[in-house]
C-alpha cells in the first residue's frame, strides 16, 4: 500500500470512527501509526476469515467467533423462511426445518441461502428434498464448497443459474452495477423474455433481487435507477465451480476478465472464436492499453468489449 493510500484510509477510518468502528479488513498495512490515535478513544475491531491475517495485526490475543447455536440457526431460519407468525400454521415444515438446520452446523450463512430458498414454497416435498439431499453426506474438506450453497443453487430455476455462473468471471470482492450487469446478461442471451410487454431491464432486475433473496447477493447500496452489491467470497468460490466449463484458460474461453496494466496479453491463447464476453480493467495512466486491445483482437476476438477505468 502505498503512503498516500495508507494516509487516505486512515483519514477515512478517524474520519467516521466515534467509540468503535467494525470494519472487515483484510490488509492494513501502511495506516498502524495513523490509527494507534485512536486509543485513547475509540476501538478498532478488524474481522477477518483468516488466521494469518489476526495474527499479522499484532493484536494482544485474537477471539474465535463459535458456530450460532442451534436456537439461534433456528430463529435465523424461521425470520427467512416465513412471513412473522406464520410458522404457527406449517408446524410440519417447522419440524423438518429443525432437521434441516441441524444440517448447517452453526453456518449462518447456510441457514440464511436455505431460509432463502425455502421461503418461496410451502410443499413438504420440496422441504424433504433439502433434508434429505446426498449432498449432506460428502465429506467435506477445508476448501469445498458449502453443502447448503450448492444445494441452494441445485434448486434455482435454470436461467438464474446461467446468470448466477455468469458472475464468476469477476474477481472476489468486485462491487456490482446493477444496470452494467443487466446489460451484460443480455447482451449473452441470458435474459429470457416471456411477456411482450415487459422490458428486459425489468426482467433482469427481477432476476438480481431473486438472487438477492437467497443470500447469493449482498446490497451495498441503493440508488434512485441502480443499486449495487456484492458476491461473499464462499458464493463467489461456488459460482467459479459451476460455471468452470465455460471460465477456463483454454481456447474455449467464453467469457474472460482483463486486466490491461499486466503483460498477460501475450499469454491468451490464439484461438478465441469461442469468446463471447470480454471485460478489461484499464488504467488511464496507462499509455498502451490500446495496442493490447488491439493485440486481443489480433487474436481472433470477435466480440463486443465492456471497459471498467
Amino acid at each position: 500500500m502505498s503512503d498516500a493510500l495508507a494516509v487516505e484510509v486512515a483519514a477515512t477510518v478517524l474520519a467516521k470512527l466515534s467509540s468503535a468502528a467494525f470494519q472487515e479488513l483484510c490488509s492494513i498495512w501502511g495506516v498502524q501509526d495513523e490509527l494507534e490515535k485512536l486509543k485513547d478513544g475509540s476501538k478498532i475491531i478488524v474481522t477477518t476469515c483468516s488466521h494469518r491475517v489476526a495474527t499479522i495485526t499484532g493484536t494482544t490475543s485474537h477471539y474465535d467467533l463459535e458456530h450460532l447455536s442451534d436456537d439461534n440457526c433456528l430463529s435465523l431460519f424461521i425470520k427467512l423462511a416465513f412471513k412473522e407468525g406464520e410458522e404457527k400454521q406449517h408446524k410440519n415444515l417447522v419440524r423438518i426445518g429443525k432437521e434441516i438446520v441441524l444440517k448447517c452446523k452453526g453456518v449462518a450463512l447456510a441457514v440464511k441461502t436455505l431460509g432463502g430458498l425455502l421461503c418461496s414454497t410451502r410443499l413438504e416435498y420440496d422441504w424433504k428434498v433439502v433434508r434429505d439431499s446426498e449432498l449432506w453426506e460428502l465429506e467435506q474438506k477445508e476448501n469445498d464448497i458449502l453443502p447448503a450453497l450448492k444445494l441452494s443453487y441445485d434448486h434455482l430455476p435454470w436461467y438464474l443459474k446461467q446468470c448466477f455462473a455468469f458472475c464468476s468471471v469477476f474477481l472476489k470482492d468486485f462491487e456490482f452495477d446493477s444496470l452494467i450487469l443487466i446489460s451484460m446478461w443480455m447482451a449473452n442471451g441470458l435474459v429470457q423474455c416471456s411477456n411482450k410487454n415487459e422490458e428486459l431491464e425489468d426482467i433482469g432486475n427481477r432476476y438480481i433481487h431473486e438472487l438477492w433473496s437467497r443470500s447469493f447477493f449482498q446490497q451495498l447500496e441503493d440508488g434512485i435507477f441502480t443499486f449495487s452489491f456484492k458476491m461473499r467470497d464462499l458464493v463467489h468460490d461456488l459460482a467459479l465451480s459451476v460455471a468452470q466449463n465455460d471460465v477456463s484458460s483454454t481456447g474455449n474461453v467464453q467469457h474472460l476478465y482483463f486486466d490491461l496494466s499486466g503483460q498477460g496479453a501475450s499469454l491468451l491463447p490464439n484461438n478465441m472464436g469461442h469468446l463471447r464476453t470480454l471485460i478489461f480493467q484499464s488504467n488511464q495512466e496507462q499509455k498502451d492499453g490500446d495496442c493490447q486491445s488491439c493485440r486481443l483482437y489480433q487474436k481472433g476476438c470477435n466480440t463486443s468489449l465492456n471497459s471498467k477505468s
